[in-house]
């Protein structure tokens, strides 16, 4: 089953999510700043660790290099 999430993203803050399950938005601050990918991968470790799932199915459809993102998990 994949679903895609609309993510907005807040850098270097404290790490903390906030995931709407009914309009499939997820709202999440990381730690890590927006440099040669670092984000985008804290992103995909912090979002495996909440759905428990692994990385492999997590990937970033759109917004490579913006605070709004799609990612699709499956």
């Amino acid at each position: 089953m994949t679903k895609i999430f609309l993510v907005r993203v807040k850098f270097s803050s404290s790490e903390q999510i906030l995931v709407n399950h009914l309009t499939n938005e997820i709202d999440i601050s990381i730690k890590e700043v927006p440099i040669k990918g670092r984000a985008n991968k804290a992103i995909i470790n912090i979002l495996s660790k909440y759905f428990n799932i692994k990385t492999e199915n997590i990937k970033i459809v759109r917004g490579l290099f913006s605070k709004t993102k799609f990612i699709e998990i499956s």
